[in-house]
């Protein structure tokens, strides 16, 4: 029964396009700070004809999402800022896409209380195998009604869903 959901960091716009193209009655605000990321998505809505669907906005986080929504979905970095990566990834991938805050989890947790803050139903996020731990022990501080958490085709942990109260 969800009909309209915000993604936050839509890089190229995949996830939003992906979730257009599977729920055609689907509205969608996306955002991202970086002007870069926001022409790719541009251009891939159009490709596929989205752009009825899909509303493109430049901010950071869900500053300039005005709408109500249901659903927030994100990708968000979740790197920290001293892991060393490979360089086909970091000569190729614009630091802020990357690197999540020293420990890497600080922009999950502001993405957390963003959306709890506006009582919006449900979050889906991209995190980093090793922080299960610490953002489990996040929501429960501050109170969700559930988290499901995911792991990837490797069998790393990868993702979660909340449930806030």
């Amino acid at each position: 029964n969800i009909t309209r959901i915000a993604e936050i960091g839509v890089g190229s716009g995949a996830i939003s396009v992906v979730l257009a193209r599977k729920f055609p009655e689907l509205q969608i605000i996306a955002t991202d700070i970086c002007d870069t990321p926001l022409k790719v998505a541009a251009k891939n809505i159009k490709t596929f004809g989205l752009e009825s669907q899909i509303t493109l906005i430049k901010g950071n986080l869900m500053d300039e999402v005005k709408e109500e929504v249901e659903l927030v979905v994100s990708n968000p970095p979740y790197i920290a800022e001293d892991f060393i990566l490979k360089s086909n990834v970091v000569d190729y991938e614009p630091k802020e896409a990357l690197f999540g805050g020293c420990v890497g989890d600080e922009l999950l947790k502001q993405i957390i209380l963003d959306v709890k803050a506006r009582d919006i139903k449900y979050l889906a996020c991209e995190m980093g195998y090793d922080q299960k731990e610490p953002l489990s022990a996040f929501v429960n501080e501050i109170g969700v009604k559930s988290i499901a958490f995911y792991k990837d085709l490797a069998g790393f942990d990868r993702g979660f869903v909340l449930e806030f109260k």
